[in-house]
């Protein structure tokens, strides 16, 4: 009995292992990189350019199952018509590399994408982030704030909030548990279950044809999965420690906040964020779920460039 329960196991994790390859390479064939690199701090980035260089620029931080496509397929080319756009895979998602020696959290995120903006040698861009990118524009926010010149949040975490972290962000924590549940079973069981996490993140809008265009697979690469969980991991703690420094922020933030949103609390972050942040606009839309560059994404465009009009 013992003998057929660890042949069946080893039979059931190569059949997961394998799975998991063929995923991740069709997720790269359906999804291959679309714009270019730069290397910053040593570690490869990956970002979509659009638009005239001339023009104001603006920078996309996307969220957590997310990466620059996401923009792409979405709102970067109606900006570029007038801006200078650039979209950026935050370490560890798309086709950016991660820090290894160290957590890569917000702040560290912040700090490679202050790098970022460097190397391309734009002048003080708006920041636009999403979701997690959200948080990641926050931090940008207080520890560069001469190198933006504002921040845009669409439905961003600012607070921590009561809930604890699934078990499935910090099993890839576990030393080998991690790694092979990562690489033998959160791929497949991703796609498996991606129609009804896919459905809860557009509730309570349906989810729109556009989405089929979306990286949300490039994702769920074992990677790509561990930079995600590591993301949820530190942020309740990150943004614990951060929410006392908001009263020092020194550049305009908009926020916009969906009424309907089941990832991000609609009251938790934003309300509070308004009674701390000095310049602080708030956007609150009625019927609408987390997901709005796929769903308001004439209303997003037209938030962000009256943002940068300010």
């Amino acid at each position: 009995m013992l003998l057929t329960i660890l042949v069946s196991t080893a039979a059931f994790l190569l059949i997961g292992f394998a799975t998991t390859l063929y995923l991740s390479a069709r997720a790269e064939r359906l999804h291959p990189p679309l714009g270019k690199f730069v290397t910053v701090e040593g570690l490869r980035q990956h970002y979509i350019e659009r638009g005239d260089a001339s023009a104001p620029s603006i920078v996309f931080v996307h969220g957590a199952f997310g990466a620059a496509q996401d923009f792409a397929v979405t709102i970067l080319d109606d900006l570029a018509r007038d801006h200078h756009c650039i979209a950026w895979d935050r370490p560890g998602h798309g086709y950016s590399e991660r820090p290894t020696d160290e957590v890569a959290g917000p702040d560290v995120q912040a700090r490679l994408l202050v790098g970022l903006i460097e190397e391309l040698g734009l002048d003080r861009p708006l920041i636009v982030g999403f979701s997690y990118g959200g948080a990641v524009t926050l931090a940008t926010a207080l520890d560069a704030p001469d190198a933006i010149r504002g921040a845009v949040l669409l439905n961003g975490p600012s607070h921590p909030w009561p809930d604890p972290t699934n078990l499935e962000y910090r099993i890839p924590a576990y030393p080998v548990v991690g790694a092979i549940a990562t690489s033998a079973l959160f791929s497949p069981l991703g796609h498996l279950l991606a129609d009804s996490s896919v459905s809860r993140v557009f509730s309570p809008e349906r989810v729109p044809t556009a989405y089929a265009k979306s990286p949300v697979q490039l994702s769920l690469r074992p990677d790509t999965y561990c930079a995600n969980a590591e993301d949820i991991r530190v942020l309740k703690p990150y943004l614990t420690a951060q929410t006392g420094r908001y009263a020092n922020l020194r550049v305009p933030i908009t926020m916009v906040v969906s009424e309907g949103d089941l990832v991000v609390s609609p009251t938790i972050h934003s309300l509070q964020l308004r009674e701390s942040a000095p310049q602080f606009e708030m956007i609150r839309l009625e019927g609408a779920g987390h997901q709005i560059l796929y769903t308001q994404s004439q209303l997003v465009a037209r938030t962000v460039r009256d943002a940068l009009s300010k």
